[in-house]
């Protein structure tokens, strides 16, 4: 659905795309991605304005709420995804009072992923006054959890990798190692 008016100098709207199915977005994927959507709802919102001397802005939110697909080697769970957006003048501000969250809670495949997290603000194009940031990345896997340092684009600082209590043997067995064994947890950063 879609509303809009114009007042003689700007055009101003707003349109929706009301709860519906993520499946509803099957046929957009291609068959050889092998991606079948499975669960999940979607929905989005936006308000724009154009005119002549200040352009076209908009700005709203796109939502996945418990999304599931099965994926090729493997399958994905529980998926929430909130995009809240701001676009003016051929900038994408993206994460405009809260981050941009991606929470997945289980993706099934070579290893176990558990409790996902991925956070995301700033700007794109991104250049040093108006940045990119990854504020938060960190993942359960191995039965220990994997991290990401807070990321900036552009790149200014080293990505550090921290692994804490990392389990070998679940490392060995979904490599399907069958020479040697190991066992213990690890700890680290790279």
């Amino acid at each position: 659905d879609r509303r809009g008016r114009w007042d003689g100098e700007r055009l101003r709207g707003m349109g929706w795309w009301p709860t519906q199915p993520l499946t509803v977005f099957q046929p957009l994927l291609p068959p050889k991605l092998k991606i079948a959507l499975r669960a999940g709802e979607f929905y989005t919102q936006v308000a724009f304005s154009a005119a002549r001397k200040q352009g076209f802005t908009a700005g709203g939110h796109w939502v996945v709420k418990n999304g599931g697909a099965w994926l090729q080697d493997g399958e994905v769970r529980g998926v929430n995804f909130v995009l809240p957006y701001r676009l003016q003048q051929h900038q994408w501000r993206l994460g405009i009072k809260q981050p941009v969250a991606l929470r997945i809670d289980k993706l099934v495949s070579v290893f176990d992923m558990q409790d996902i997290r991925l956070d995301l603000q700033g700007y794109y194009p991104f250049n040093e006054r108006q940045p990119l940031v990854l504020s938060q990345a960190e993942m359960v896997i191995l039965r220990g959890k994997l991290s990401l340092s807070a990321l900036r684009w552009p790149l200014r600082d080293p990505v550090v990798f921290t692994g804490q209590g990392l389990d070998l043997s679940e490392l060995i067995t979904a490599l399907k190692i069958k020479q040697f064994a190991l066992s213990g947890r690890v700890s680290g950063v790279f």
